[in-house]
C-alpha cells in the first residue's frame, strides 16, 4: 500500500455519528444569496453555515486523530491519523482565507461562551464564523452541532478506552471509513448550494475523499487477513 500524503486526506468536519439534518435545518433558515450580517448582507449566501458545518466537522477529526496517534499500534494506521490531523488543519487555514474561522459563541452580554449555553431554556448567545455572524435560528443550530461533537468525542473516548491493540486499530479505520463517507456527502450537497470560492475547497477535497475511502476498506480488509491469518 503506498505511503498516505498529506495532500491526500480531506478534511470538511463534527461529530461521531452524521449531522446533515442539523446542518440542513440550519441551510433551510438562510435565504439563498444573502447574508444577515451586522444589520446588513452580503453576498456570501449559504456560505458561512456550510463553513461552520465543516469547520466542526475538522475539530472532530483532529481530535480523534491525535487521541489515537498514542494508542495505534499498525504504523498505516498512525500514518493516516496524522495525515488527517495535517490535512484538516489545512482545510481550516483555507477556509480563514475566505474569512471564516471555527465557530465562537457571543453571550448576550458580550464575551464568549459555551456552546449551547441555555438561559431560561432559551439557548443564548449568536455564533459567529470569523467574519460572519449567523442569524439566531442558525447559531441555535451550530451551537447544538457543537455540543454534539463534543458529546461524541466524550463517548469514543469511552468506548475506545475499553479497547486495545488491534481491536482499536480497527476500530479507528472503521470509524475514518464512516466520517469519510459522511466528509463526501457532505461535499456533494454542499457544493450544490456554494459560491465559487467555498466551491473551490470542495472540489479539490471530493475526489481525495474518494481515494480515502478506498484507502480505509484497503487497511480494514489487510488487518482482517493478517488477524485471521489470511
Amino acid at each position: 500500500m503506498r505511503e498516505i500524503s498529506r495532500r491526500d486526506v480531506m478534511a470538511a468536519g463534527a461529530g461521531m455519528l452524521p449531522f446533515f439534518g442539523l446542518a440542513g435545518y440550519a441551510l433551510a433558515q438562510t435565504t439563498p444569496g444573502t447574508e444577515r450580517r451586522g444589520g446588513s448582507t452580503t453576498a456570501a449566501g449559504h456560505d458561512p453555515v456550510m463553513a461552520a458545518c465543516l469547520l466542526v466537522k475538522g475539530r472532530r477529526q483532529i481530535e480523534v486523530c491525535r487521541m489515537a496517534m498514542d494508542r495505534l499500534q499498525n504504523d498505516e494506521c498512525k500514518k493516516f491519523a496524522q495525515a488527517e490531523i495535517e490535512e484538516h488543519e489545512h482545510i481550516a487555514k483555507r477556509l480563514g482565507e475566505l474569512g471564516y474561522q471555527f465557530p465562537t459563541v457571543g453571550g448576550r452580554n458580550g464575551g464568549v461562551v459555551q456552546a449551547g449555553a441555555t438561559e431560561g431554556g432559551q439557548m443564548t448567545g449568536t455564533v459567529t464564523v470569523g467574519r460572519a455572524s449567523l442569524p439566531a435560528g442558525v447559531s441555535d443550530v451550530i451551537a447544538m452541532n457543537m455540543q454534539v461533537m463534543e458529546q461524541c468525542l466524550a463517548t469514543l473516548r469511552s468506548e475506545t478506552g475499553k479497547l486495545q491493540g488491534v481491536k482499536f486499530d480497527k476500530c479507528f479505520i472503521g470509524d475514518q471509513l464512516h466520517e469519510h463517507y459522511s466528509l463526501f456527502d457532505h461535499a456533494v450537497v454542499f457544493r450544490k448550494h456554494s459560491t465559487r470560492d467555498l466551491a473551490g475547497v470542495l472540489d479539490e477535497g471530493k475526489p481525495v475523499i474518494e481515494r480515502h475511502i478506498a484507502t480505509c476498506k484497503a487497511m480494514m480488509d489487510k488487518m482482517d487477513n493478517a488477524q485471521h491469518g489470511g
